[in-house]
């Protein structure tokens, strides 16, 4: 068995999923103290003890234009993110919001590594509460499980 510590890639793309996931890492600290989280987010996840590798401060994009002016930028990213992946081996991913890329980002890593726990996590901005996904090989509705959060 190792003695490792665990770890957790966290993708969120926009202020916002910053925000809601800054409350999932606090509560993960709490819980696993040992736990190792690296991967996109902003200046709420850092503060938590997130090692923030893209800032989204820096790529969140809001529209068809800034999205399409991006481009190359997200390709890099997601290229950089998979590798990344590959090497530092996370026990599990968790997406926030940030559905363009994420799910891309999803049906690459499944083809990459099939054994990595992935969630995706969707942060309601209707009021409606949070929903979690555990994805399975197909990144669909149909092939996740709800999970209770």
């Amino acid at each position: 068995m190792s003695d490792a510590a665990p770890k957790l890639m966290i993708i969120a793309g926009d202020i916002s999923a910053d925000r809601h996931a800054a409350k999932i890492v606090a509560r993960l600290k709490q819980m696993q103290p040992d736990l190792e989280m690296f991967g996109a987010g902003g200046t709420e996840m850092k503060a938590q003890g997130m090692e923030v590798l893209f800032d989204c401060s820096e790529f969140a994009v809001l529209g068809i234009f800034e999205v399409i002016n991006k481009g190359m930028f997200f390709y890099k990213m997601r290229k950089t993110l998979l590798k990344i992946e590959r090497e530092r081996k996370p026990d599990a991913v968790l997406l926030v919001d940030f559905g363009g890329f994420n799910i891309n980002f999803a049906t690459n890593l499944r083809k990459q590594n099939r054994y990595t726990d992935l969630l995706l996590y969707l942060a309601s901005s209707l009021g409606l509460a949070p929903v979690a996904y555990r994805c399975d090989e197909k990144i669909t509705d149909q092939d996740a499980q709800y999970i209770s959060l």
